[in-house]
């Protein structure tokens, strides 16, 4: 028993599948299944703001075969090394979620002085870039529990991380997924801005 609304959408979604090939066809579950979920994909904006919508988003971008690649950091002061890190990560998959320290564990990783700008202002500025698809805080001094929480196919940290150093990373390769380093862009760092 599915509300009738769910079903009328469903029904729809397999007349347009089945009108769509050449002689009879028929459409099974798993196909009705993936037009269902890219439907949603595309009317329902995926949220990654609290864990609950990012169990629900997960499930939506692996029903879809998307690729899920991540990153974290601090982002205090975002500058076009981070925009290049942020450039060559998307290249690596279909989905690019960046994580974020709060204030408080900038503050405690950083130093009294920082953060420069508040979670509210990063956050807005990493929304704006066109190669991230979803910002998600954090305030624990490491991403591990929301690395653990995405599953991230690819984690992805700039050159000067060696992989064993990288928090996540152990985690990421036992779930059969892949650490990446890129090279960093030469001349930017936030620390000596």
């Amino acid at each position: 028993n599915i509300p009738t609304h769910i079903a009328t959408k469903l029904s729809n979604l397999a007349a347009s599948q089945v009108v769509s090939k050449i002689g009879n066809s028929y459409v099974t579950e798993k196909d009705l299944r993936k037009m269902f979920y890219k439907d949603e994909l595309y009317t329902k904006k995926i949220n990654f703001s609290n864990k609950k919508n990012i169990v629900s988003s997960k499930k939506i971008l692996t029903n879809l075969n998307k690729s899920i690649v991540m990153t974290n950091g601090c982002f205090d002061i975002i500058h076009s090394g981070h925009v290049h890190l942020f450039e060559q990560a998307k290249k690596l998959g279909d989905f690019l979620i960046v994580a974020i320290n709060d204030d408080k564990s900038v503050k405690r990783l950083k130093g009294k002085t920082r953060p420069i700008n508040k979670i509210k202002a990063r956050k807005k500025v990493l929304d704006a870039i066109s190669y991230v698809d979803a910002v998600v805080v954090f305030s624990e001094d490491t991403p591990e529990n929301i690395i653990r929480i995405i599953s991230p196919d690819i984690l992805v940290k700039g050159s000067d991380y060696k992989v064993k150093d990288i928090i996540g990373a152990k985690y990421v390769k036992s779930i059969g997924g892949k650490i990446k380093t890129i090279k960093l862009l030469e001349g930017y760092s936030s620390t000596s801005i």
